[in-house]
C-alpha cells in the first residue's frame, strides 16, 4: 500500500512535541506516570514523553531495590562501587534505548502474531489511504503474518469527489486511486473496516480544499455471514444550494440514507466468502463508488 506522499507514511512515528508548551508536555508525562517537577526542562520531557510513547517503563516510582533487580535480572553490567538510585534509573533508561531482540522469528507464531497486535494497537485505528507499516518491510515471513493483522484492525478512509463539470460523476481521490491500484497487486481480503468521505466540488482536482462534505459512509464487514451483522452506517449531508428549507433537508438526507443503505446491503451480497468471512476485493470498493452514483447523481 505504497503512496506517493509523505505524510501518508507518517503515522507510525512518535509524535512530534516541537508545538507543545511546557505545561502541556508536563501534564502530558504526568499524566503516564513521570514526576517531572516545575523546573524539568522541556528537553528531558520530550525524552519522557517518547518512553511514555513506546510502552517503556516508568522507573519514577520504582524503589532502588527494584532496579536493582531490574538491571540484574537483565544482566546489565553495572560498575564497582555505591550506586544511587539516580545512577540505576539512568542506566536502565540508557539500556532501554539501546534494548534489541535479535530472535525475534525463533518465537512460535502465536506469540509473534501477539506481539503484532500490541504493535497495531499503538498507532492509530483510523488511517488515510497508509502505507504499510514498517515492521512489514522486514521479511516475507513478518509481512504475511503481520498485515493480515494490520489490515484486519485498522479503519481505512477513503476520499471520493462528486464533481459537476465537465460531467457529473463520482471521483476517488488522488491519493485513494493510488491507495486501491497498490492494494489490487496485493490483497484486500483481510479488511474489515471502511469508511468513505464524499465531497462535493465544482471541477476536479488533487485538492479537497473549499469542498463541501456530502456524505460518510462507514462499512464493518467483522460480522459473520450466517448472522448477517454487516454495518453499514451512513451520515448523508444536504447541499444547501439545492435544496429549500431544513424540513427539505431532511426527508432528503433520510432517503440518500435508506437508498444508500439498500445499495451498501446489496452489495455485500457479491463478496466472495471464505469460511463464513467476508474477503474483500479492490472490485467491491468500486461496486462501494456505482452505488454513490445511484443515490447522488
Amino acid at each position: 500500500m505504497a503512496s506517493h506522499h509523505g505524510s501518508l507514511d507518517s503515522y507510525w512515528k512518535l509524535r512530534s512535541s516541537s508545538s507543545e508548551s511546557a505545561e502541556e508536555l508536563r501534564k502530558r508525562v504526568r499524566d503516564a506516570g513521570y514526576s517531572a517537577p516545575t523546573g524539568t526542562v522541556k528537553k528531558e520531557m520530550v525524552k519522557m514523553a517518547q518512553r511514555a510513547e513506546k510502552g517503556l517503563l516508568c522507573y519514577d516510582s520504582c524503589s532502588t531495590e527494584e532496579l536493582i533487580r531490574f538491571a540484574k535480572n537483565r544482566d546489565i553490567p553495572t560498575a564497582d562501587g555505591v550506586r544511587t538510585r539516580e545512577n540505576y534509573k539512568s542506566l536502565l533508561e540508557h539500556e532501554d534505548q539501546k534494548a534489541t531482540f535479535p530472535r525475534f522469528t525463533a518465537m512460535p507464531p502465536e506469540l509473534r502474531c501477539r506481539v503484532y497486535g500490541y504493535y497495531v494497537a499503538s498507532i492509530p485505528q483510523e488511517l488515510e489511504t497508509p502505507t504499510q507499516p514498517p515492521i512489514t518491510r522486514v521479511s516475507k515471513l513478518i509481512r504475511n503474518e503481520c498485515l493480515p493483522i494490520f489490515d484486519a484492525s485498522i479503519t481505512f478512509t477513503l476520499t471520493f469527489f462528486r464533481i459537476d463539470r465537465p460531467t457529473p460523476n463520482i471521483r476517488p481521490s488522488p491519493d485513494t486511486t493510488f491507495f486501491l491500484e497498490t492494494l489490487a497487486k496485493v490483497s484486500a481480503a483481510d479488511i474489515r473496516k471502511l469508511k468513505l468521505i464524499v465531497l462535493a466540488k465544482a471541477r476536479m482536482t488533487s485538492r479537497s480544499v473549499g469542498a463541501a462534505e456530502v456524505c460518510t459512509l462507514s462499512l464493518d464487514l467483522d460480522g459473520s455471514v450466517k448472522t448477517g451483522t454487516t454495518g453499514v452506517e451512513t451520515c448523508v449531508y444536504r447541499s444547501a444550494s439545492l435544496l429549500k428549507d431544513e424540513r427539505e433537508a431532511r426527508d432528503e438526507r433520510e432517503a440518500q440514507s435508506r437508498a444508500m443503505g439498500r445499495g451498501l446491503r446489496q452489495m455485500t451480497k457479491s463478496i466472495d466468502v471464505e469460511k463464513g468471512r467476508w474477503k474483500l476485493k479492490v472490485e467491491d470498493v468500486y461496486a462501494i463508488r456505482r452505488v454513490l452514483l445511484a443515490v447522488f447523481l
